[in-house]
């Protein structure tokens, strides 16, 4: 349904998120910018037990950049996202640690 003083970006059905954490509902860091989110903000999505949703995405390794950009580019045609790398996830979708992964130089 279309609310009229909102795009149609911003509109979804209840149906389409029956929980909060389908949108990210209550964690902290969807109401921040990227350049604001700290460690604490992703300890948060690990104490919440976070899943995988339309606006977050958990990869325990470093991806190619087509994987990034598809990832990103979906992300960027809906409601916005993160994409953690390092984040290990269950199988699931639901996130159990933040092992991280070695720097890579050369994905810039």
């Amino acid at each position: 349904t279309k609310c009229p003083s909102r795009g149609a970006r911003d509109v979804v059905s209840s149906r389409a998120r029956p929980y909060p954490e389908a949108v990210g509902i209550g964690l902290t860091i969807y109401n921040k910018s990227i350049d604001a989110v700290t460690f604490d903000d992703l300890q948060e999505l690990l104490d919440a037990h976070a899943t995988e949703n339309v606006r977050l995405e958990f990869k325990s390794a470093y991806v190619t950049k087509d994987q990034v950009l598809k990832k990103l580019t979906g992300f960027a045609n809906t409601f916005g996202g993160y994409l953690i790398v390092g984040a290990e996830e269950n199988g699931a979708g639901r996130l159990i640690g933040l092992p991280g992964v070695d720097p890579q130089p050369s994905f810039a």
